[in-house]
């Protein structure tokens, strides 16, 4: 988030809170109502909320393989080690067996942003305290280096679903924040520009998904309207948000930026990229049914003093270009959104 992209920053928890359906989960709901003034503080209070609710859980446990020397047999015997024990003449077993620990990767992923916040954050004491507190929970997990986190590894399943949200914050915090310069850790105030996008695209589908279900929001692969000739090379169409009634479908691309215009020779303009992306997608899928299909640039509103609110009509089509303004109290931003709905389907 640079000093360009204007976001109230209590409004980046509602996008997790949206993105990752925790709007209502004990522990968060009052979050809303605080205010913070960097986005290091913001992190902190959600961090603790999260954890509390984790603790009050319990803290996720998995089963991790040990090997170990032992005088009794415990799990299995590791051939090999055990006699490699008895060439030297001791009497110890190799053994190899599994433990149920809270010692595991999501734990210490919460671990270390707890405590890179503490240290490094720009954080109120208040929240210091608590950071320092719910610290005290995790005495048996091992510290972890967030430049050496294997994000593949992670997985969910019903056990530990509640933790994709932290999770995914504690990334924004070591990806998007995190500087490791000449040995020197920093935190930087602001979200990397791509997360940040990542972050707006998954909240808008979010939104859509709770509030208008029937319009089956979205993010759908559109296929390319070829006669007689393979895609083979062709790159693969993903939408950001597609919205669909009995008549209508609605192609909505979410685009972050610092900067929507571009200038040549003092002309300002739509970026061509992202027009040609958005009509693209309008046209393969207009091709391929009957139903009105139009195109929308969604984009995050910035400080430029031009903001564009406008459309091209493109024979059969609709493309429009709005902006979303996140810097303003979350019930106007749920306004803007419910607008867009009411102007291209009427409800």
């Amino acid at each position: 988030m640079s000093d360009e992209q204007n976001i109230l920053i209590k409004n980046i928890y509602y996008m997790l809170a949206y993105a990752y359906k925790v709007l209502q989960q004990e522990g968060f709901e009052k979050i809303g109502a605080e205010k913070f003034t960097n986005i290091h503080d913001l992190f902190a209070a959600v961090l603790v909320r999260g954890i509390e609710h984790q603790v009050k859980q319990g803290l996720t446990k998995e089963y991790l393989k040990h090997q170990r020397l032992r005088k009794t047999l415990r799990g299995k015997v590791d051939i090999i080690g055990t006699l490699q024990q008895m060439a030297k003449r001791q009497r110890n077993l190799s053994c190899e067996y599994e433990v149920l620990t809270e010692d595991n990767l999501l734990n210490r992923i919460l671990k270390s942003a707890a405590v890179l916040l503490f240290h490094y954050g720009d954080v109120t004491q208040e929240n210091k305290k608590a950071l320092k507190k719910v610290l005290l929970f995790f005495s048996n997990v091992s510290d972890i280096n967030p430049f050496n986190i294997k994000w593949s590894l992670l997985s969910y399943r019903k056990g530990n679903a509640s933790y994709q949200m932290l999770i995914y914050l504690c990334r924004l915090l070591f990806e998007g924040m995190l500087i490791n310069k000449d040995g020197k850790v920093k935190l930087a105030k602001f979200l990397d520009g791509q997360r940040l996008c990542n972050l707006y695209e998954k909240f808008v589908l979010a939104y859509y998904q709770k509030h208008y279900p029937e319009l089956n929001p979205s993010a759908p692969m559109i296929e390319w309207d070829l006669t007689g000739k393979t895609d083979e090379f062709l790159p693969k169409m993903y939408t950001d948000i597609t919205l669909e009634n009995s008549s209508k479908i609605l192609i909505i691309d979410t685009k972050c930026y610092s900067r929507i215009l571009s200038e040549q020779y003092d002309k300002k303009s739509i970026n061509s990229a992202n027009l040609y992306q958005i009509y693209a997608y309008v046209k393969n899928k207009a091709a391929k049914t009957d139903k009105k299909v139009n195109g929308m640039l969604l984009y995050a509103k910035t400080k430029e003093r031009i903001v564009p609110d406008t459309f091209y009509d493109m024979r059969d089509n609709k493309i429009f270009v709005r902006t979303l303004d996140l810097n303003c109290e979350f019930d106007n931003i749920k306004v803007q959104l419910d607008r867009i709905i009411t102007g291209n389907f009427g409800m």
